[in-house]
């Protein structure tokens, strides 16, 4: 019996403001450099809801909406969130409704409601960990998907480096990716974090490849 997760309705709403974000930053910014500004330097940006002192003269205003890297490592925390919400709800599918043994997730807790230890056990466990527990369970392995382990396990490595303020690729997200495989050869030791268009894209299909696999392999 085929499942549709909730992922994919939230997938779409997420892609859609994606979307309407380049569309309103591409469109704000033909707007400023497309009007006959006698004097830019003397032009103030500020809240028009009045609720904050914000404040930036126009070169700065216009560099904000070029901030695309922003953009991107707010998207992907998005989208590694809906991911995650996936595993849990995988799991919990997998359990209550297929009747999968909670030993098939050594450390899920079977004292508490399966929704609640499966949103622990997302928590507790890195993907590597959780995601492996999820195909075991089924029979399937990494293998038998379209990207590969390493490539999602930088995914999550490059959302751990953004979302907790870094802007360089250390020595911890490389270790942890060569451990589970190949050495990443995206993003060497020291190099700046910068999300373009291009990668953020990569990123985005190897997450919806991930979440179809897992989500296939429940099914």
């Amino acid at each position: 019996m085929w499942v549709r997760f909730p992922i994919w309705d939230r997938w779409g709403e997420l892609t859609r403001f994606w979307i309407v974000s380049e569309t309103a930053l591409a469109a704000e910014r033909a707007r400023w450099t497309s009007l006959p500004v006698l004097n830019p330097n003397e032009i103030k940006i500020i809240d028009p809801s009045g609720k904050t002192r914000f404040e930036c003269d126009l070169v700065d205003y216009i560099n904000g909406l070029n901030s695309y890297h922003i953009l991107y490592s707010m998207l992907l925390m998005s989208y590694i969130g809906l991911v995650e919400e996936h595993g849990r709800n995988v799991i919990e599918y997998l359990v209550a409704t297929k009747g999968l043994d909670h030993s098939n997730f050594p450390g899920l807790d079977a004292s508490l409601p399966v929704s609640n230890a499966a949103e622990d056990y997302i928590k507790k466990y890195n993907v590597e960990h959780w995601a492996t527990k999820i195909l075991e369970s089924l029979g399937w392995s990494w293998s038998r998907m379209k990207c590969s382990k390493s490539a999602v396990v930088e995914i999550f490595s490059i959302r751990n480096i953004v979302s907790h303020g870094l802007v360089n690729f250390n020595q911890t997200a490389a270790n942890r990716i060569s451990g589970v495989g190949d050495a990443c050869t995206r993003w060497a030791v020291g190099s700046p974090v910068v999300l373009d268009r291009e990668i953020f894209g990569d990123y985005l299909h190897d997450l919806r490849e991930f979440a179809r696999c897992l989500a296939n392999a429940s099914a």
